[in-house]
C-alpha cells in the first residue's frame, strides 16, 4: 500500500519544447522518470520524453492522507500552468466537474443520436400507451392542486410569451392539430356528447347567465356580424325564401 505522506508533485521538462507534463508519485523521482521513458508508455508524457532529453523536476513535497487529495493538488498545479501542460486527462474532478462533464457528454450524445432517440421514444410511447396514460393520470390526480397552482402562476408570469408560443405552434401545426382533434372526437364521440349533456344539465343557469352577459357586452359586434353574414349570403337567403314561399303555395288547400 502506498504511503501518501511520501507524495511528491513533479514536472517533466525538455529543452526541446516549452511544454511540460505534471504528475505525482510516492516513488523516487528517478524511478518515476524511468517509467515515463519506457517504450510502452501510453501516457501524454510521451510528448516530452520522446525528445530523448527530458528531465524530472520536483515541484513540491506534498504530504497527504489519500490518493484523492494528491490528485486534487496535481489538478490545481495543472490548472496553474494551463495550456503549457500536455496532460490530456484531468487528475481530479469535483462533483461539479463530473456533472458538467456528464451533461456535456449527454448533450453531445443526444445530438449525434437525435433520430435514433426520437424513433425509440415514439416506439416506446406506442407500445406503452395505456401504461403511460394511466401513470400520468395517477400523477395528475395525486398532485392536481399543486399542478393547477403552478400552471396559473407560470401563465401569469409568462402570459405574453405563452400566448405567442401557443399561437406560433397552432399556426405551424394547423393541419396536424385538426387531424388529431378529428380523430380524438371520432374515437370518443359518445363520451364527449354525454359529458356535454351532463355539463349543460348541471350548469344550465350558469350557461344562460354567461351567454346573456356575452350578448349584452358584445351586442354591437354581434349585430354587425349578422349584417355582414346576411350581406355575404343574401342570394342564398333570397333563394331559400322563394323556395319556402313556393312550398307553402303548393301545399295551400284550394278554397
Amino acid at each position: 500500500m502506498k504511503d501518501m505522506k511520501l507524495t511528491k508533485m513533479y514536472m517533466l521538462i525538455s529543452p526541446s519544447t516549452h511544454l511540460i507534463y505534471v504528475g505525482h508519485t510516492t516513488q523516487r523521482l528517478s524511478k518515476r522518470h524511468y517509467g515515463h521513458k519506457q517504450e510502452n508508455n501510453r501516457c501524454s508524457s510521451k510528448q516530452i520524453t520522446a525528445f530523448g532529453d527530458s528531465k524530472i523536476i520536483l515541484i513540491e513535497n506534498y504530504e497527504c492522507e489519500t490518493a484523492e487529495e494528491a490528485r486534487k493538488r496535481e489538478q490545481e498545479i495543472i490548472d496553474e500552468y494551463g495550456d503549457k501542460c500536455v496532460n490530456c486527462i484531468r487528475a481530479y474532478n469535483s462533483i461539479e466537474d463530473n456533472k458538467a462533464s456528464h451533461d456535456k457528454a449527454r448533450a453531445k450524445y443526444n445530438i449525434v443520436h437525435k433520430e435514433a432517440i426520437k424513433e425509440y421514444k415514439a416506439k416506446y410511447s406506442e407500445e406503452h400507451k395505456e401504461e403511460i396514460k394511466a401513470k400520468y393520470a395517477k400523477y395528475y390526480e395525486e398532485n392536481k392542486q399543486m399542478l393547477l397552482e403552478y400552471q396559473a402562476k407560470y401563465y401569469a408570469e409568462n402570459k405574453e410569451n405563452v400566448s405567442k408560443t401557443s399561437a406560433k405552434y397552432r399556426l405551424e401545426n394547423k393541419d396536424n392539430l385538426k387531424e388529431k382533434s378529428a380523430k380524438y372526437y371520432a374515437e370518443n364521440k359518445q363520451m364527449l356528447l354525454e359529458y356535454q349533456e351532463k355539463y349543460r344539465e348541471e350548469n344550465n343557469e350558469k350557461i344562460k347567465t354567461r351567454d346573456a352577459t356575452y350578448r349584452e357586452q358584445n351586442k354591437d359586434a354581434i349585430n354587425q356580424r349578422r349584417r355582414e353574414l346576411r350581406e355575404q349570403n343574401k342570394d342564398a337567403i333570397n333563394q331559400r325564401q322563394r323556395e319556402r314561399y313556393a312550398e307553402r303555395k303548393a301545399n295551400k288547400t284550394p278554397s
